[in-house]
């Protein structure tokens, strides 16, 4: 299924197919309508694929390269384009499916597995490879 560009040619077609440690598999429904902006901002490389799906795809790749075991809270925010003190609240009440907190006296500490969070993102849709 394609939303945009040309759905002749099967590298614009959902679900698309992701790398981050291990396959993953992303399908969409719905219009990310910066998804260009996003580019740009983001520095992704440019694909002959023409669908503003796949910019996910590309930034779930980009987060788990540049943090391979966990994410820092503040990346996760800005990926959810959420605010950094409401995501803490949510791992901390445990509200959150994918961060883990634990406290110790007075202070806290909070960690995001990447496999977790690029999990959740894609509902669970890992590949498995040979």
């Amino acid at each position: 299924m394609t939303t945009q560009g040309d759905e002749k040619h099967n590298y614009n077609n959902h679900p698309f197919l992701g790398a981050a440690d291990m396959p993953f598999a992303l399908a969409h429904n719905g219009i990310i309508h910066n998804d260009l902006t996003l580019r740009k901002e983001k520095e992704l490389p440019r694909t002959k694929i023409e669908t503003d799906s796949y910019v996910a795809v590309q930034m779930l790749e980009q987060l788990a390269d540049r943090y391979p075991l966990y994410i820092p809270v503040s990346a996760a925010a800005d990926y959810l384009h959420i605010k950094e003190a409401g995501l803490r609240a949510a791992i901390e009440q445990g509200t959150c499916p994918f961060g883990i907190s634990w406290r110790l006296g007075d202070r806290a500490a909070f960690k995001i597995p990447t496999l977790t969070f690029i999990a959740w993102m894609t509902k669970g849709a890992y590949a498995l490879s040979a």
